[in-house]
């Protein structure tokens, strides 16, 4: 019995999801000059030509998921720009958020990186990492600011402070590949250092 369009379409997602988290992974430790469609196979546990058949290229797979962590960490900040309580609260809240994606969120700070210095990226996605994150620092300063009309957080630049907290994310994040996991950091050591109180 053929199977049903939807039954079809579960599977393409599904499949597509298992090569973009492999791809992530292997891209993370060796970069988009040093990955080869093979190695994204091996990683996700499938020929390389299933990889074609969902796939064009390399490149395609790196830029769809630069892409997408970028909207991830846009769609978060929005949320906690607009969600109810304190700014402290909707601050820890996007904290753990940050840091809860352990293994998905490592190797998406290290392929920014990549797409940020590396010589090999393809132009667009070389200019969407330059572009996209001042939009995300300008979200974040505004709920910096709101929180010292609040009196919640700490006097000074709020564009320094939204800078200095994705850095510190960023750092804690990718930090975990090179230290190890079992150091976890508890977020309210990191909103301790913006708060007043």
């Amino acid at each position: 019995m053929p199977r049903i369009p939807a039954e079809n379409q579960r599977i393409r997602d599904e499949r597509t999801a298992q090569i973009l988290r492999a791809a992530a992974h292997v891209f993370a430790r060796n970069g988009l000059a040093a990955t080869k469609i093979t190695d994204i196979g091996d990683a996700a546990g499938i020929s390389h030509g299933l990889v074609y058949h969902y796939f064009d290229s390399k490149e395609e797979i790196f830029r769809m998921l630069i892409t997408r962590a970028l909207q991830g960490t846009a769609h978060l900040l929005r949320e906690a720009r607009t969600r109810s309580g304190t700014v402290t609260e909707r601050l820890d809240w996007l904290i753990r958020e940050l840091l809860e994606s352990a293994g998905e969120g490592e190797d998406q700070a290290l392929l920014i990186q990549h797409a940020m210095i590396s010589e090999t990226v393809p132009e667009d996605v070389h200019q969407l990492v330059l572009r996209e994150p001042p939009k995300l620092l300008a979200q974040l300063s505004a709920l910096f600011r709101e929180g010292q009309e609040t009196g919640e957080i700490l006097p000074g630049d709020p564009d320094q402070l939204a800078y200095f907290f994705l850095s510190g994310i960023q750092g804690i994040v990718s930090g975990r590949s090179l230290y190890s996991a079992q150091n976890s950091i508890e977020p309210e050591l990191l909103l301790h250092i913006f708060q007043t109180r």
